[in-house]
């Protein structure tokens, strides 16, 4: 490469890196009226309000976490087992990629359903896995031990006090109690599981992050959806 030819690109590297800071510097007064309120975009069917969010993860930064639509409430623990040494961080990982952005401009969506048809079980399972891992070194009376599960089942009591979570340590499961009898999480109803699935997605996003949830009533009727949120 010819000196004439390395300035140009270091040129067009620091036009680059301008064009992304001043970027930045607009998502930020967006970000700076958002603060740590809870804020509602509404806006009629193909607006911009997903464009926009995806607009504002684009930021120099890791703590903004997208919760696309478009989610997958089926639990096939028949791949359990690939996460059983999982953690939070292989789940921020997840969090922390654009996966309605992805959707729309993949060719490729084998990568996009694996990881969409895939998560709500990982989810399921790293939080059984961090339960057994701080139950085993707990040595304390049990009613002041405190992990994801335990503050999960704190808030779905709320919800859903009628129906237990059962979590089972050898298999990485959660199973639900309703009547005595003990039934798959797979048997909830489609808002029970978006619940769920909401409160996991939550519990492991990182602390200080900016949450955008798009279409966050789906599944819910009005009186769920005010409870949770």
């Amino acid at each position: 490469m010819s000196s004439e030819e390395y300035i140009q690109s270091v040129e067009s590297s620091i036009n680059n890196y301008l064009i992304q800071l001043q970027s930045d510097i607009a998502r930020l007064e967006y970000l700076k009226i958002i603060q740590d309120r809870n804020v509602v975009i509404v806006g009629g069917n193909g607006v911009g309000k997903s464009s926009f969010a995806s607009y504002l993860k684009d930021a120099l930064t890791d703590n903004i976490i997208m919760i696309p639509a478009q989610k997958y409430l089926y639990t096939d623990f028949n791949d359990a087992y690939n996460f059983y040494t999982a953690g939070q961080s292989d789940i921020n990982i997840i969090q922390k990629e654009d996966m309605a952005r992805n959707a729309k401009i993949s060719n490729d969506l084998n990568d996009y359903n694996r990881k969409n048809t895939k998560i709500f079980a990982e989810l399921i399972t790293v939080l059984v896995n961090e339960h057994v891992l701080i139950t085993n070194a707990y040595f304390g009376p049990e009613k002041d031990l405190t992990t994801q599960l335990t503050t999960l089942k704190n808030v779905w009591s709320i919800m859903f006090p009628n129906i237990e979570l059962i979590e089972d340590p050898i298999k990485r499961i959660l199973n639900v109690k309703k009547d005595n009898d003990i039934y798959s999480v797979n048997s909830l109803s489609d808002g029970e599981k978006a619940v769920l699935y909401y409160m996991l997605q939550i519990l492991f996003v990182p602390k200080e992050s900016f949450v955008f949830i798009d279409e966050p009533e789906t599944y819910l009727n009005s009186t769920i959806s005010d409870r949770l949120w």
